[in-house]
């Protein structure tokens, strides 16, 4: 049977006896077999109305017979029986139940997405999970939910945005730090004109030359030796590796070796981001440049990334602020 993750909240009521309630529930359905649960942890709420009570959080492991579809309707159903009823998203409610990971299933519905797509930045989800599911690999990521928990803890809090020229890197990372994310890393490839030279032509001829000095650029705002720790986030409006995905558009092979082996020479001297953030746009003539950034951030050594719609401007910062805070 497969071996499944269930994220437990509550933060109205007896939320302690919600939760305790939910697990002996889901213990019951047939098909179900509780393995083990976690303690409860106690979080702040996040994104949601302001005035929110606390949350208590934990999770849950259990070997199933059900598929994830109806596996997620006696979740629902839970909830249900709990007094939940429909509201608006993040406001506070008497039993929240999240299907987290479904075995090593990767699975995009209207209704039901796996692994859950905010898993991996929220740490009030990870700690508890970290407990007692240390070992599950989130299959998107490649990680285990252990790895997941440490680099949560204890990565640097830096935080890269990247997508393709016009997607907004810059007004996000700008737009973040002013709602007091931290400080904001500007990239050096952009010109006094604010143009991004990774968008237009070269006629000189120089695009690897000029992509290698941008790296070694990128590297001094970046190095580890002379990182500026302010007790907050530092945002940046480029990743580090986007010169990969420039270089593999617009270069030819002995261009891109070149380049390639300038950002392996520098990568290990560089913060790496806690969190990445994909802006996507429907541009197709930046369509090679996109697709190489997407097959980049899904390597796993990257770590946790949150995909966006660059015309989701207003939707895109809110996600965002709540996904920093969540990962305090």
């Amino acid at each position: 049977m497969p071996r499944c993750l269930i994220g437990l909240g509550a933060n109205l009521g007896d939320r302690a006896a919600a939760l305790s309630r939910a697990v002996e529930r889901l213990g019951s359905l047939p098909g179900v077999a509780l393995v083990e649960q976690s303690r409860w942890v106690e979080t702040p709420s996040i994104g949601g109305p302001a005035g929110q009570p606390p949350f208590l959080n934990g999770a849950a492991t259990i070997d199933t017979t059900l598929d994830p579809e109806d596996l997620l309707g006696r979740l629902r159903q839970i909830e249900t029986e709990s007094g939940r009823q429909p509201s608006v998203r993040w406001a506070a409610r008497p039993l929240d139940l999240d299907l987290l990971l479904y075995g090593d299933l990767e699975i995009s519905l209207p209704q039901l997405i796996v692994p859950h797509p905010r898993m991996a930045v929220r740490r009030f989800v990870l700690e508890p999970a970290a407990e007692i599911a240390a070992e599950m690999i989130h299959p998107s990521i490649g990680w285990s939910i252990g790895r997941l928990w440490r680099h949560l803890v204890e990565a640097t809090p830096y935080l890269a945005i990247a997508g393709p020229p016009g997607a907004g890197k810059t007004r996000l990372a700008n737009d973040l730090a002013a709602r007091g994310a931290g400080r904001s890393i500007a990239d050096p490839a952009r010109g006094p004109d604010k143009t991004d030279f990774q968008s237009v032509a070269d006629p000189s001829g120089r695009g690897a030359e000029r992509e290698i000095e941008f790296l070694a650029r990128r590297e001094q705002l970046l190095g580890r030796s002379g990182w500026n720790e302010t007790g907050g986030w530092a945002v940046s409006d480029f990743w580090f590796d986007q010169s990969l995905a420039w270089s593999a558009a617009r270069l030819d092979p002995a261009e891109r070796l070149a380049v390639g082996g300038a950002w392996r020479a520098a990568r290990d001297r560089v913060v790496p981001p806690k969190l990445l953030i994909m802006l996507q746009t429907d541009d197709s003539s930046t369509l090679t440049f996109s697709k190489e950034l997407d097959r980049l951030a899904r390597r796993p050594d990257v770590g946790p990334v949150l995909w966006f719609s660059a015309a989701e401007q207003e939707t895109t910062i809110r996600e965002a602020a709540a996904a920093l805070a969540a990962m305090q």
